[in-house]
């Protein structure tokens, strides 16, 4: 019997044969590949790009399914895993298509044929080997690794285990509290009763202790008790027995390592966390991808295919590995790395709400919407990997994606009402920095869209030829749309920043602060060298001050905000050679503008206040429209050692050498380039 044409077929040929002229005009066209999109993102799911390489492998795969006969049940793949519990919290996992996989199947193929034949009267399996999990036999003896003796008082144990929990956590969930302090109560109590397993949880315990004394000083702002300024280096000497916890932790690593159970990837995970102030893209990335691999070597990135453990230790692994995952993700992408795990290969059940309230479990709702962040951003990550390998014709579609991708990501923060709850939220609540960070991840989302359009991918850099579309422009191209956006998101950034520092303080520590102000001040930076605003000036000039105070104790960040202090100083300078730049030239001179200038020059000349009258008489005449204001050669020479009059009173030694003419000399003067990602 002859086979029948798939349905689909015959339709689609008596409508084109029916209306060639119609389908063939550019309206009708453009409504066919909708509909078609549509199509194909119902089947290959919302996430899937669908530029040229994805759609022409997604044809392939469509013309290899289609065979003249229906899949046989021998075509047929166990796509089981194995999930299997060992002592303590230690599980032992295996891929669908692994070695050990197919050798388990050998073995359930020869019990049940053997069980047949009657040959096996017992209900034992027939097939007993020697089972080997772990490399236990390179583990140090019992006890000879456990530096109990390097533990603080318990009550100082139990402060900086609150600040952790209080202020370091934010929307992430790293630890069962309750379980955490059921196992400090044993090291303090009952120090005989641990042994080798228990080697992850002690040094969980110091890295949890280590990054307790990052936050410690947020407790005296909330006691209303902090007197110095955060930009203090001496106030944070914590930092010192901070350092030996954490080394403490880091000696126990060769042990945590081989032990590979769910507390080894806490550990893991928690010295990444600690050591992200440090050096985020080196030390803590290396740190978290360890915690990724030990996590995939029992098996949480993966739904656990049985009941055979606890509801609560299920919870954590699955809270655990999602904090995980997210924070890894976000400083792959924000830092340049490959992905290290496909989200593909991602099926572990997403964390559920606690039955009732807890302290050990807090409501999952803000680490559910970190994750639906670090979805887009990968999505976003995705996209633009692709416009490393299109030839230039094709970059459009691209670009079309990221701004459709945009889109959608600004519709979804609207309509998921977290808006509402940012307004509502007291800053004496205890969500209050949480939810803070959730509006800081959001705007570092769309500010990693459209960054990538600010600057020219070739030709000369200058101030005249990058302006940024205005906010009342009608219409705008998508690149215009994801730039314009960009800056929107970098002034929020900089707004919130305002705000938890005003309110409980900014944290020296958090990542999330830190990189979210950083990356703001680096758009702003690119925005006054094309608008020069008092909006985005006065941005600059205090995330400026908001980024060192954070950059304190950590020579990374401190390096960091050291270059953005320079580009800082670099744009008031060029503003106070070039006042025609801000738009501002041949306009009369504000009252304030004079007595900086009276200020100044009494900087200069202290000990010669008669002469004040005739240098204020000087500068009263105002330049000529178009035309900077620039000193003699002589006055140059000695103006050059002073600070300049929109310089922001923080910090600067005021010694630079002349800044240049031109934007085109900026990168030279400051030893770098502008194509550096965070």
């Amino acid at each position: 019997m002859a086979r029948r044409p798939p349905a689909s077929v015959s339709p689609t040929h008596a409508t084109s044969s029916s209306q060639r002229g119609v389908d063939h005009c550019p309206s009708a066209q453009q409504k066919r590949l909708e509909y078609l999109e549509r199509i194909v993102r119902s089947h290959a799911g919302p996430e899937m790009p669908l530029d040229l390489d994805t759609l022409r492998n997604l044809a392939e795969e469509a013309d290899s399914r289609h065979s003249p006969s229906v899949t046989s049940h021998e075509d047929e793949v166990d796509k089981s895993i194995t999930m299997q519990s060992l002592d303590g919290n230690v599980m032992h996992y295996s891929g669908e298509f692994s070695h050990w996989n197919f050798s388990m199947r050998i073995k359930d193929w020869l019990d049940q044929s053997v069980a047949r034949h009657g040959q096996n009267e017992t209900t034992k399996p027939s097939i007993v080997f020697d089972e080997y999990y772990r490399p236990d036999e390179l583990r140090s003896p019992a006890g000879s690794l456990i530096p109990l003796s390097s533990l603080p008082p318990r009550s100082i144990t139990d402060f900086l285990i609150h600040c952790f929990f209080q202020h370091a956590e934010a929307n992430y969930s790293f630890v069962d509290r309750d379980w955490l302090c059921s196992q400090v109560d044993v090291v303090y109590e009952n120090p005989m009763a641990l042994s080798n397993r228990d080697i992850g949880t002690l040094s969980m315990i110091f890295t949890i202790l280590a990054i307790g004394t990052q936050y410690a000083y947020l407790e005296s702002i909330a006691e209303g008790k902090s007197t110095t300024a955060a930009s203090d280096s001496k106030q944070f000497s914590e930092d010192a027995v901070g350092i030996q916890f954490y080394r403490k932790a880091a000696h126990l690593l060769p042990e945590v390592i081989a032990a590979s159970s769910l507390e080894s990837v806490q550990a893991c995970l928690l010295m990444g966390v600690y050591t992200l102030p440090v050096d985020a893209s080196g030390l803590a990335y290396i740190y978290l991808n360890l915690a990724l691999k030990l996590a995939i070597q029992n098996g949480m990135h993966r739904k656990h295919p049985a009941n055979d453990i606890d509801a609560r230790i299920r919870e954590t692994r699955n809270r655990v590995w999602w904090a995980l995952y997210t924070i890894e993700q976000r400083v792959g992408i924000f830092h340049g790395r490959p992905i290290s795990i496909a989200s593909v290969d991602v099926d572990a059940d997403l964390p559920s709400p606690p039955p009732g309230p807890t302290l050990s479990f807090r409501n999952p709702e803000l680490l559910l919407t970190t994750i639906q962040l670090t979805q887009y951003l990968s999505k976003v990550a995705h996209t633009m990997s692709n416009l490393r390998t299109l030839p230039k014709s094709e970059t459009s579609d691209c670009v079309k994606k990221l701004a459709q991708l945009q889109s959608e990501l600004v519709k979804w923060w609207q309509g998921s009402g977290i808006t509402a709850l940012h307004h509502n939220e007291q800053p004496a609540s205890g969500g209050f920095r949480p939810r803070m960070h959730l509006r800081l991840e959001y705007c570092m989302v769309r500010m990693f869209i459209g960054r990538i359009f600010i600057l020219p991918q070739d030709g000369p850099l200058d101030i005249g030829n990058r302006s940024t579309p205005s906010s009342d422009t009608v219409s705008r191209s998508p690149r215009s749309t994801l730039v314009h956006d960009c800056a929107e998101a970098a002034l929020s950034v900089i707004d919130a920043c305002r705000v938890i520092s005003r309110s409980v303080g900014l944290a020296r520590a958090s990542y999330t602060e830190f990189s979210s102000c950083r990356a703001a001040l680096l758009v702003i930076t690119t925005q006054c060298l094309t608008q020069n605003t008092d909006r985005f000036r006065q941005a600059l000039r205090d995330g400026v001050v908001m980024l060192k105070d954070m950059s304190s104790g950590s020579q990374s960040w401190h390096s960091e905000a050291s270059l953005i202090e320079a580009f800082e100083r670099a744009i008031a300078s060029m503003n106070t050679r070039h006042p025609g730049a801000s738009g501002t030239a041949g306009s009369e001179e504000s009252d304030y503008a004079k007595f900086k200038k009276w200020e100044q020059m009494m900087q200069k000349h202290p000990s010669a206040p008669e002469s004040t009258t005739s240098i204020v008489a000087s500068e009263d005449m105002a330049p000529l429209a178009g035309q900077g204001w620039r000193p003699t050669e002589a006055a140059w020479r000695e103006d050059h050692l002073l600070m300049p009059s929109c310089t922001p009173f923080f910090g600067v030694d005021g010694n630079f050498a002349s800044f240049p003419e031109s934007l085109d000399e900026l990168p030279s003067f400051l030893d770098t380039n502008f194509q550096g990602s965070l």
